[in-house]
């Protein structure tokens, strides 16, 4: 099986959608990072993509694919990903740059199915999120269309969701202004196309790992380090945190 993992990474003075924050840069090094957590982490055969905007990468081991033609907005870019232009003819795996791998993801393979788009579910957040979010934040517009779906990670077979990206570019400027991001955007439209990972894979290193419930302990705190959880995601405040470039080095280099 033919694997192509995909990162994105893209640089920009303004945002013309929504507020703009600096912090959301990524660089070069970024893409260096993870690209050598995944060479410790992955232990498969793969192909590894970077589609940007502006770089000086020059490895033989990254295949640079330029998107300055679409002139999208940072995370927006996922949405390339499902079109034939982008996406790798079996298994597809993207991953954020503001991700730390921290054990061996080998077996993510095997929750990768046929025309379904496998994404993360944010246990850290209440299992009401998407019926309570919008009226408690005041119906701020940014809180609209809260969901529980995660796109850090995604996985998709071939070219089995192009439509996804065809039906997303039918109505860009509409869809840019009324969603926050490709969260929102797939847990609206495509709901029907999304598996989720299981438990104990990922967590938030901010918003932490589990809500809980009645079935579920609460696993709520901020900045603690969950051996063993597969994948720590540096969301939220975790990537504006100096100390969290520090944990990153701790683990991809010792």
């Amino acid at each position: 099986m033919r694997i192509d993992i995909h990162l994105i990474k893209t640089v920009h003075k303004e945002n013309p959608y929504q507020r703009f924050d600096p912090q959301e840069f990524y660089t070069d090094e970024n893409v260096y990072d993870l690209k050598h957590q995944i060479q410790r982490y992955f232990k498969h055969d793969y192909t590894l993509n970077l589609l940007t905007n502006d770089t000086t990468i020059n490895a033989p081991d990254v295949k640079i694919k330029s998107v300055v033609d679409y002139d999208l907005w940072g995370w927006w870019n996922k949405m390339l990903l499902f079109s034939k232009d982008f996406t790798g003819p079996e298994l597809n795996i993207y991953i954020d740059l503001d991700t730390v791998i921290q054990r061996d993801i080998s077996n993510i393979v095997h929750f990768a199915n046929n025309h379904m788009l496998t994404l993360l579910y944010s246990y850290w957040k209440p299992i009401d999120w998407e019926q309570t979010a919008y009226k408690a934040s005041g119906y701020k517009q940014e809180f609209k269309h809260s969901t529980l779906i995660n796109s850090s990670i995604m996985m998709w077979h071939g070219n089995q969701l192009q439509h996804i990206s065809e039906l997303f570019f039918e109505n860009l400027d509409k869809n840019l202004v009324h969603f926050r991001g490709n969260d929102e955007y797939l847990s609206s439209f495509h709901k029907d196309r999304i598996n989720v990972l299981p438990r104990g894979w990922c967590y938030s290193y901010f918003f932490g790992a589990e809500q809980g419930s009645e079935f579920f302990n609460r696993d709520k705190d901020a900045w603690k380090k969950r051996e063993k959880y597969k994948i720590r995601l540096l969301n939220g405040e975790g990537k504006r945190q100096n100390k969290m470039i520090e944990t990153r080095v701790e683990l991809t280099h010792d």
